[in-house]
């Protein structure tokens, strides 16, 4: 593995950046999207319908439905190097009286939490307050 990557990329791997760490670089760099543009009217439906010539008719395309534009475009990312980040220690084993869960993109566990709330820091998890959890972003 490189010693430079961004963000997502470390996050991915199973790394988290420290505490108060700057990133090593800036660039903008090209990032591939699909963002919906809305849906097609019946209209444009008929166009688009009357260009297939796939007879089982598999590539229709009904009104309402997702419109999506596909491309690339410019984004800053941010660079940290291998000296940034620490690799994220396992999960410990959970209690019975321990509940976790995955919602909104991060794994969400509460219960009594209090005797292995060292393991969870160590494990890269922030304590929730609002929650009245521990929860950590997971890698996409």
């Amino acid at each position: 593995m490189p010693a430079v990557h961004t963000f997502d990329v470390w996050q991915k791997a199973g790394y988290q950046v420290r505490k108060g760490e700057k990133h090593a670089f800036e660039a903008r760099i090209w990032k591939y999207t699909e963002k919906k543009t809305g849906t097609y009217t019946e209209e444009e439906a008929a166009s688009i319908n009357s260009m297939v010539v796939n007879a089982d008719g598999s590539d229709m395309v009904q009104a309402g439905d997702e419109k999506t534009s596909h491309g690339f475009i410019k984004k800053t990312a941010y660079f940290f190097t291998a000296d940034q980040v620490t690799k994220n220690a396992d999960l410990p084993d959970l209690p019975e009286d321990v509940k976790k869960e995955s919602r909104g993109g991060c794994c969400w566990i509460s219960g009594n939490t209090y005797a292995i709330r060292d393991a969870l820091k160590a494990a890269g998890f922030r304590w929730s307050k609002k929650n009245n959890a521990w929860y950590r972003r997971e890698a996409a």
